[in-house]
């Protein structure tokens, strides 16, 4: 261990107060620090379409979460249900990894999950998919995580990435764009690829009102 004086141990107090006051700030403030340029036009979502409006519920859903809205689109057929789109905000990255398996509850497990990589205008998006056959139907869902203005594979890596910023600036939140719905094993395809069109589209809004 190399000994310091007095002085340098003063001077190297000073350097880390000073380099906590951020974070003591932010803290106590609680602010945030959003990547998207117009975090209010993001929250206007349009109805989709053949849809119910849009719920909006804050401050409802866990520790981290800010808003959480949702909506239905009317099912086509009788072989599939009412496809439902959920965004969802947070700044804590743990409980939005989390949120989409959790959600469903332990007795309708997902029996698959994977990570589709889809063209999008400005870049591949990776799209996660689950499906699970209860009671004869298939539950599909789709969804995507935005963290930092771009799309990720895990929301907890891509927040680490940027863990100094976050400290100085202060959180960060994170977006969830989430569609799910039950069909009959003949129309499950259509129902994901219904789920994932959905999600690609509400990441091409994302872009052009955050301007990432």
């Amino acid at each position: 261990m190399i000994p310091l004086s007095n002085r340098h141990v003063a001077a190297l107090i000073a350097l880390l107060l000073l380099a906590l006051a951020p974070v003591a700030v932010n803290s106590y403030a609680g602010r945030q620090s959003d990547t998207c340029a117009d975090a209010v036009a993001l929250e206007a979502l349009p109805t989709p379409a053949g849809g119910s409006s849009w719920k909006d519920s804050r401050d409802l859903h866990g520790s981290g979460v800010f808003l959480w809205k949702e909506a239905e689109a009317d099912a086509e057929d009788e072989g599939r249900d009412a496809l439902r789109f959920r965004m969802v905000r947070s700044v804590n990255p743990l409980e939005m990894t989390l949120m989409p398996h959790a959600y469903v509850g332990a007795q309708n497990q997902f029996y698959t999950h994977d990570v589709v990589w889809i063209d999008s205008e400005g870049g591949r998006i990776p799209v996660h998919t689950r499906r699970a056959e209860t009671s004869g139907m298939i539950r599909t869902m789709a969804y995507l995580f935005v963290v930092d203005g771009r799309p990720v594979v895990e929301p907890m890596r891509a927040a680490a990435e940027g863990i100094l910023e976050r400290l100085l600036q202060g959180p960060r939140p994170g977006t969830l764009y989430w569609a799910s719905g039950s069909s009959l094993p003949a129309a499950g395809p259509e129902m994901e690829r219904r789920a994932s069109e959905w999600v690609e589209e509400a990441w091409q809004r994302h872009r052009h009102v955050c301007g990432v």
